[in-house]
C-alpha cells in the first residue's frame, strides 16, 4: 500500500508540473484557523438525494462537501482540506477514506483521491463552457440548519448565474449565483421529486458543493458540474446563530479548470491501492 501510494504521490506531481497549475492538499493540510473557511450550507433547500454529492468530514468537527467525479474522485474546495478527511454519500453503507488530494489554493478547488471505488454513486461530468446569463441552476450541499439531523442531511435549491465575477487578490475569478424562486429548474433524474421553488441561499456548511445544471455534454444532456463553492456575501441574519445569510455565492468555474481537474481525475482514478 505504502508502495502505490508513493506512485500516486509521484504521477501527480508530475502532471502537476506539466499543468503548472496546482498545489498539493495533502503535506500542507491543516484545519483552517477561522471555522468560517469552510462555512456556506443550503439554506431554506429542501432535503434531496443526489447519490454522487457527499459530506465530507474534516478532522474533528469540520464539515463540506463534495461531489464523486469518477468512482474514487471527490471534487471539493481547497479549503476544506485537513488532517484527516472521510467523505459518505447517500446510499453508501459506510465512509471512504480520503488518501490523497491535490488542488489549486488560489482558485479553491482540490480533487480528492479515496480508498476506494464508491459503487453506490453514479460520477458527475464537469461542463466545458460557462452557462447563459440568468439561467436558473441547482446547488447540493450539507451543513446544520438548527437540528441535531442537519450534519447528515443533503440540501438542495435553486439559484441563477448572474453574469458577473468575483476575482480574488492572487487574480483567480470565480463566477456568481445569486439565490432565485421564480421558477423550478428541470427536468430531473427519473423517480426524483424536486423541491418546490423557493429562494435558497448557501450559508455555513456548503463548502466545496456543486452548482449544477442538466446540460448537453459529450453528445448527450445529462447533469454537470458548472462549479465548486467557494464563498459567498450578503447581509441580514439567520436563526441559527453559525449561519450568515449569503445572497451571492461564488463558485470555481470548470469553465476554467475542467481541463486540469479532468487531468488530475483521470490520473487518480487510474490508480488501485
Amino acid at each position: 500500500m505504502k508502495a502505490k501510494l508513493m506512485v500516486l504521490l509521484l504521477l501527480v506531481a508530475a502532471l502537476l508540473f506539466i499543468t503548472a497549475c496546482g498545489e498539493g492538499v495533502i503535506g500542507e493540510q491543516r484545519a483552517p484557523e477561522d471555522e468560517t473557511e469552510r462555512e456556506p450550507f443550503v439554506r431554506q433547500g429542501l432535503d434531496t438525494a443526489f447519490n454522487m454529492v457527499g459530506l465530507l468530514r474534516v478532522d474533528t468537527n469540520g464539515i463540506c462537501t463534495g461531489t464523486l467525479i469518477a468512482p474514487s474522485v471527490v471534487l471539493t474546495a481547497y479549503h476544506c482540506r485537513g488532517t484527516t478527511v472521510t467523505f459518505q454519500a447517500p446510499g453508501m453503507s459506510r465512509p471512504y477514506k480520503v488518501v490523497a488530494g491535490y488542488g489549486s489554493r488560489a482558485s479553491d478547488w482540490a480533487v480528492l483521491k479515496l480508498e476506494a471505488d464508491v459503487a453506490s454513486g453514479k460520477p458527475l461530468p464537469l461542463a466545458t463552457v460557462r452557462p447563459r446569463v440568468n439561467t436558473k441552476h441547482f446547488i447540493l450541499g450539507y451543513g446544520s440548519n438548527g437540528d441535531a439531523a442537519a450534519a447528515t442531511r443533503q440540501r438542495g435549491g435553486y439559484v441563477r448565474y448572474t453574469g458577473r465575477e468575483l476575482v480574488n487578490s492572487s487574480g483567480a475569478t470565480f463566477d456568481e449565483y445569486r439565490a432565485d424562486s421564480t421558477q423550478e429548474y428541470g427536468p430531473w433524474p427519473p423517480g426524483y421529486t424536486p423541491p418546490p421553488a423557493r429562494s435558497t441561499v448557501a450559508c455555513p456548511g456548503d463548502s466545496g458543493g456543486p452548482v449544477v445544471a442538466y446540460t448537453r455534454v459529450n453528445g448527450r444532456y445529462q447533469w454537470a458540474i458548472f462549479g465548486a463553492l467557494s464563498t459567498g456575501d450578503g447581509q441580514g441574519s439567520d436563526d441559527h446563530a453559525r449561519c450568515r445569510d449569503m445572497e451571492n455565492t461564488y463558485y470555481a468555474p470548470m469553465a476554467d479548470h475542467h481541463t486540469t481537474i479532468g487531468k488530475l481525475r483521470d490520473v487518480l482514478q487510474g490508480i488501485k491501492l
